[in-house]
């Protein structure tokens, strides 16, 4: 006799219940083929992958690419663990650019074209970042958290790239400002030897002369030299010749600590302040207890005190590392990026492509202590100005 599909008969029928369930597993994995063959780039099915450009090695000393990275790899390995994003895990391609603007262009190109990323996140320094902007705008591709304050990325020229901190600009209004209750009177910077060195020296002269003062020493220094002892030393020198109560560093990395260094001799009584690129990791590391009382602005809240869940989750995941490590600013910030960018993949939901991402980080925010948050507004490419000064203590601590 013959039977109609979902028929008393044909449900009775030993292999029918099999046969039934068989067609809806395969009729499922060809959706989920479809899903998958319809995503964009950088989206499989069992795993999204983005890109990254920084700096890894080279000889300015900072370590802020790989401290990065790794708080990336700190937020991204976790929600692995957890099963993914969607089902999907999330693979973190990263290339070396020496801070080299040439080798970040070709770098950011090769992960787009040859690799074939959904997205970039956490590239490393103002040139280098600049630098691979056309490559960005050629192929649609967006970047997400890039580790600068470059002011030209925060003004809106560029939609492809989300700001998941405090510009540079920010950053430099919090040093006067606290320059304005504290006193000091002789004021000097020291800054790379580029255009926007010189931009930010001429920054700093018209802040401090919309509150009376003036700027008394200007001090340029080669950028990237294989020797900062040696670039270090001309700066050093016309330092002293009149020290300053005061000296704002615009280097970074070794650069830094080598003038710090320098004029702890020759300027003894000079106090020294520096944006959030200086690393005070490297600080303590370079120099030891002549680190102490230098003050740095930061673009995160302190992950070292709190109860906050995203302290506390950072704080858990440093202490299951063999050997436990310590608490790290980059790092963290580079964490907190990872947390946002797995917000944003949730929202963005499973059919994924680079416009379902744009549109969701949109709507995606995350709110942290201290009134920290990150946050777009529709059309908006800036989530925080969030900006706070610390001290380098004794130890490994920094106080607020």
């Amino acid at each position: 006799m013959r039977t109609l599909p979902g028929s008393p008969e044909r449900a009775r029928h030993p292999g029918a219940a099999l046969s039934v369930r068989w067609r809806r597993l395969v009729a499922s994995g060809l959706i989920a083929w479809a899903f998958a063959a319809q995503a964009g780039p950088g989206v499989h099915a069992d795993r999204i992958v983005l890109g990254q450009s920084a700096k890894l090695s080279g000889a300015s000393g900072t370590l802020a690419g790989v401290q990065y990275r790794a708080g990336l790899l700190l937020a991204f390995d976790q929600v692995n663990r957890e099963g993914g994003v969607h089902g999907r895990r999330i693979e973190l391609v990263s290339l070396d650019d020496r801070i080299d603007p040439v080798r970040a262009r070709a770098n950011t190109r090769e992960l787009i074209e040859r690799v074939g990323v959904l997205a970039m996140i956490g590239s490393t320094f103002s040139n280098t970042v600049l630098g691979a902007l056309p490559v960005l705008a050629e192929h649609g591709v967006p970047l997400i958290a890039p580790y600068t304050g470059v002011g030209d990325l925060y003004t809106g020229r560029h939609p492809l790239v989300f700001m998941l901190r405090a510009s540079f600009d920010d950053e430099l209004s919090a040093i006067v400002r606290h320059l304005g209750t504290v006193g000091y009177r002789r004021v000097g910077i020291v800054h790379y030897a580029i255009p926007m060195g010189d931009a930010l020296a001429n920054d700093l002269r018209r802040r401090l002369a919309a509150i009376a003062q003036g700027l008394a020493q200007v001090l340029p220094m080669a950028l990237a030299s294989p020797d900062p002892a040696a670039a270090a030393a001309p700066v050093i020198a016309g330092a002293a010749v009149h020290c300053v109560d005061l000296m704002l560093l615009g280097v970074s990395g070794r650069d830094a600590a080598e003038v710090i260094r320098g004029l702890r001799t020759r300027c003894p009584g000079t106090q020294f302040i520096a944006r959030s690129l200086v690393d005070p990791i490297m600080l303590r590391k370079e120099l030891g207890e002549h680190s102490t009382g230098i003050m740095l602005t930061q673009v995160v809240p302190n992950a070292a005190r709190g109860e906050h869940p995203l302290v506390k989750g950072y704080r858990s995941l440093l202490a299951r590392r063999q050997p436990p490590s310590t608490m790290d600013p980059t790092e963290f910030e580079g964490y907190l990026a990872g947390q946002f960018m797995i917000a944003a993949l949730r929202q963005a939901g499973p059919q994924l492509d680079r416009d379902a991402l744009i549109q969701a980080l949109e709507h995606t925010a995350i709110d942290g202590p201290d009134h920290y948050r990150l946050r777009f507004a529709r059309g908006e490419r800036v989530a925080t100005r969030y900006v706070n000064i610390v001290m380098l203590a004794d130890g490994q601590r920094w106080v607020d």
